[in-house]
């Protein structure tokens, strides 16, 4: 018999704190499909655009254009949302319980890194800019939906911590 966590996890796939997916930035999302294993093939096709491109933009070598940037998002959300619902299935069919939890823990891992990594993004003006970069985003949106207003209500709340916490002092 499933448990009714198990239950819920296969109704509800997981999902990541919305905040993070407007802090990420082009590079993370990309990372996070390497990660994934999503080819970056299979990612200029969905995008219109060439092979090369994409891999310009996985080193460093071109800036993605804002207009993929969206739907860069898009995707990587779909990736982890596609991603958790194979890790599942993946885990229903272990033999036992422990390796069951041991798949849904080795997934999870990858996704909770990731979103430790776009928050500690280059210390406190990483931050702060990554913030301001979101907000910006989150204003160009049209209509703005109730999400997009609950998300601007939290970037702001955390810039003004961060305002208010300050710099970390550099260690000696």
């Amino acid at each position: 018999m499933m448990s009714p966590h198990a239950a819920d996890r296969r109704r509800h796939p997981m999902r990541l704190d919305p905040l993070v997916w407007h802090l990420a930035t082009p590079e993370h999302l990309l990372l996070l499909l390497k990660r994934l294993q999503v080819p970056p093939a299979k990612l200029a096709r969905e995008l219109g655009v060439s092979p090369s491109a994409v891999s310009m933009w996985h080193h460093h070598t071109r800036v993605m254009p804002s207009k993929y940037r969206a739907l860069v998002r898009a995707r990587t959300q779909l990736a982890v949302q596609h991603a958790a619902e194979v890790s599942e299935k993946m885990a229903l069919r272990a033999p036992t319980e422990a390796l069951r939890q041991g798949i849904r823990e080795e997934f999870q891992a990858i996704v909770d890194r990731w979103a430790a990594e776009v928050r500690a993004a280059d210390g406190w003006y990483g931050q702060l800019r990554q913030h301001y970069d979101a907000v910006g985003e989150c204003l160009a949106t049209s209509p703005m939906t109730p999400d997009t207003r609950e998300v601007l209500r939290l970037l702001l709340a955390h810039m003004q911590a961060l305002v208010q916490h300050g710099p970390e002092e550099p260690r000696a």
